[in-house]
């Protein structure tokens, strides 16, 4: 029988989206930017409308919502629109989150009255915004004095109808790529608490980080497959083989 080797991969979670690290790479101007459109929130005034956008991968979701949680705490509601698209869905989970009883079976003008009715004044952050089906739903929380943060993929938001964009502002935050130097930080900061130490050289991990294009979560999931599978090859530490083939299996996972 062959002798089992160490295991490789330590920790799955640090390479999961869900994971946020204790410091953000490279981002320090969109956190400023971020807490800056927000302050107002601090003192009362909730009407604040940012529009938070970039390719996949560049930290958007993680940075806002470690900003929601660190400074509004149960001020704020988060809805992922990937999920949850319709006017009735993104109702329920705000509704839910905000404390206010539903039995489900209400329709969404019911919902709706009822959040009119609780007079809640709350952050709405819309997760990816792109896949919302009604737009309309953002004109109710505008109209009942909610901010409003949607993180998009999208360059330009193009849901959002005219009479709402004439009467309200978004400020915007972009998130570019990461360049290369920053992805390496990125995954590098990721191995040290994932994987044992040893199991990756410094080259390998620099080729990740161009293949990755600037999207981080590419770079996550092709080390997370390439530790799986050199653990499966029963090796000691990780190759350039691994790292192609999980490098492919990602780029279809990503796409689909």
């Amino acid at each position: 029988l062959a002798k089992m080797q160490k295991p490789i991969l330590l920790d799955r979670s640090v390479f999961e989206d869900a994971f946020v690290p204790e410091k953000f790479v490279s981002r320090e101007q969109q956190i400023r930017e971020i807490l800056r459109y927000l302050q107002p929130v601090k003192n009362g005034d909730f009407s604040q409308y940012i529009y938070i956008h970039g390719p996949p991968g560049v930290g958007k979701t993680a940075i806002t919502r470690s900003i929601l949680k660190e400074h509004f705490g149960k001020q704020y509601v988060y809805v992922n629109c990937f999920r949850d698209r319709t006017a009735h869905k993104i109702m329920e989970e705000v509704l839910r989150h905000s404390g206010i009883i539903i039995s489900g079976r209400e329709s969404t003008r019911d919902m709706i009255k009822k959040f009119e009715k609780s007079k809640k004044r709350i952050l709405i952050c819309l997760d990816e915004a792109d896949y919302i089906k009604d737009a309309d739903i953002l004109g109710v929380f505008v109209r009942n004095l909610c901010g409003l943060v949607l993180i998009s993929n999208d360059h330009s938001f193009s849901k959002i109808d005219s009479k709402l964009r004439s009467r309200i502002f978004f400020n915007e935050v972009e998130f570019e790529p990461y360049n290369h130097n920053d992805l390496n930080e990125i995954l590098a900061h990721r191995i040290s608490y994932g994987l044992r130490d040893g199991s990756i050289n410094g080259s390998l991990l620099l080729l990740v980080s161009k293949f990755c294009n600037g999207d981080a979560r590419i770079g996550l999931q092709t080390l997370k497959m390439a530790a799986n599978e050199a653990e499966a090859n029963n090796a000691n530490e990780i190759t350039m083989n691994e790292i192609k083939s999980s490098s492919q299996r990602t780029r279809k996972y990503r796409l689909s």
